[in-house]
Order: structure tokens, then sequence, then C-alpha cells
């Protein structure tokens, strides 16, 4: 076979890629996905090549954008789901040290108000289900209620009650604790912000208008 006609068959089908040397077709998951793409938007039975042809480079960067997101919001539910047991193994082990409680009116004060934030964010967000990995869930932006002046009260409402605790037992260990939770919670933050941007491109003007944990300051 002349280089010509080997480079043809090459490309008489753009997603079938031939080892010039073994002849062999690799196992090409991604292309055998553009291509169902590709496929899809042949229209009527007649399957016209000219058609496909000219959808081609379209689909091609869609089916490549989208494999991106999709990376990206594994990437970020891995990191949410990190910072979720950071939190988490910072709140257990104040629980576990008897570092929770205290007298002091202060450190009363400070929880009671992380309990009410809590409650009053849970009650605005409605219905809608945990999930470890940060996800975001249906039914649209929630910009009411506390809300309306931060973007993540419930994860302030706990690192208020956490760092409550170190005034009421200031030890090493009860401020390793709270920074270990503020760092969970921080990445928190982050990796749902990103993932919200994704689902709900208006998700941009509402954070330019908002602070994350302190209403107009951070």
């Amino acid at each position: 076979m002349g280089e010509d006609q080997q480079y043809g068959s090459m490309m008489a089908d753009p997603f079938v890629f031939k080892s010039p040397i073994e002849g062999k077709e690799p196992d090409r998951p991604f292309a055998r996905g553009c291509r169902s793409s590709i496929e899809s938007s042949w229209c009527g039975d007649t399957k016209d090549h000219n058609a496909m042809v000219a959808a081609t480079p379209a689909a091609v960067v869609q089916c490549a954008s989208t494999r991106r997101g999709r990376e990206a919001d594994r990437m970020a539910g891995a990191l949410s789901v990190g910072g979720f047991v950071l939190m988490l193994a910072g709140l257990v082990a104040l629980i576990l040290r008897g570092a929770v409680l205290s007298t002091l009116p202060d450190v009363i004060v400070l929880q009671a108000l992380a309990v009410a934030l809590m409650v009053w964010a849970r009650i605005v967000f409605g219905r809608r289900s945990f999930h470890a990995t940060a996800s975001p869930t249906g039914g649209g932006l929630v910009t009411s209620g506390p809300y309306r002046f931060i973007r993540h009260p419930i994860y302030t409402a706990v690192c208020l009650f956490t760092w409550a605790c170190v005034i009421g037992h200031p030890t090493m260990f009860s401020f390793s604790m709270a920074t270990l939770v503020t760092a969970g919670a921080l990445v928190r933050m982050v990796t749902e912000e990103g993932l919200l941007l994704r689902r709900y491109p208006e998700y941009a003007s509402y954070a330019r208008r908002t602070r994350r944990m302190v209403p107009y300051v951070f």
C-alpha cells in the first residue's frame, strides 16, 4: 500500500486511528463517545455524509469541553469530601476531649448565635439534602435569609461555634482543632463555589454582591 493510500484510509473515518506499522485499531473510548455524539446529530434516515463532516469540528470541541467539565467536577468533589473530613475530625476531637461546652457567658452567647444562624440557614435552604461532595442541588440559587448577606452561613455557623469552644477552653489542642475545622470549611466553600458557578452562571453576580462568611468583610 502506498503512503497516500495508507493515510487516505486513516482519514476515511476521523475516529478510527490505524497504526501505520501494525494496522491495528487501538481502543479509543473518547473518540467513540465523540463519534456517537456526532452520529446523533445526523438528519433523517439518509445520514448525509456532508452534514456529518460539517458537524465534526464543533461536536469534537463540545465533547472535549464536556469531558473537561466532568473531570473538574470530580476533582472538586474529591476536594470537598476532604474538607468535610477535616471539619468532622476537628469537631469530633473537641467533643471527645470535652472541650465544647462552657459556663462562660460570652461562649454561651456565641454558641447560641451559631446554632441560631445554622437553624435559620437550614430553614431557608429548605428540604434539600446534604451532599458530602458539596454537589449543587436542584431548585435554583438560594439568595434570601442569611444567604442575602453571606454565601455560606452554615459553614460560618460551624466555625463560629468551634472558635467559641477555643474561648471556653483556651488550649493548643482546641486552637489546632478549630483551625482544622476552619481549613476544612474554606476548602468546602471554594470547591462548592466552583461547582455552583458551573451549574448556575448567575452565581457570579450573586458572589460579587455578597461575602463568604462575614458581611461586608470576608
